[in-house]
């Protein structure tokens, strides 16, 4: 409006395959300067160590799972931003993990169905409701996400 040129920060989250890409396009300076301030810093630290050296998944799940959760406190102090930033991190480390799997799979038509519209279309609603999941860790105190949760176990 006055001549100052903000970076693009949300570039079609909701479209995304899964959470990770969703998070590379969501709110994408906090994501970065998180990823540059949290991230980066804990996995130089700690990969000089031995265990780590020799498990870099695990060191790079649990600093993506340390970054969430400092994104979670960053939202607010209660538990429920923790827990919050905890789901993100986790499901981002599930998905590393299932990306890795994947890569060792064979089969051609297991190939084909990875690479097809229908495989994307599924990573895209799964992606939504994961995070449509979290939102209830985001906007409800840790009394509410109890009354929430028995109300939805008693009903199964």
């Amino acid at each position: 409006m006055i001549g100052i040129e903000l970076p693009e920060n949300f570039n079609n989250p909701f479209l995304k395959r899964n959470i990770r890409e969703l998070w590379t396009n969501w709110h994408m300076s906090l994501t970065s300067w998180l990823v540059d301030y949290i991230y980066w810093p804990i996995v130089r630290r700690f990969r000089g160590l031995d265990f780590f050296r020799r498990h870099p998944v695990f060191l790079s799940n649990l600093g993506m799972i340390i970054t969430f959760i400092a994104c979670g406190m960053w939202h607010g102090e209660s538990a429920n931003f923790i827990l919050w930033g905890a789901y993100h991190g986790i499901g981002i480390a599930l998905l590393t993990i299932y990306q890795r799997q994947k890569r060792r799979v064979r089969s051609p038509f297991l190939q084909r169905y990875f690479r097809s519209r229908v495989s994307t279309a599924v990573g895209v609603l799964v992606t939504f409701n994961f995070f449509a999941l979290g939102l209830a860790l985001f906007v409800l105190d840790l009394g509410k996400l109890q009354i929430l949760v028995r109300a939805v176990l008693s009903r199964l």
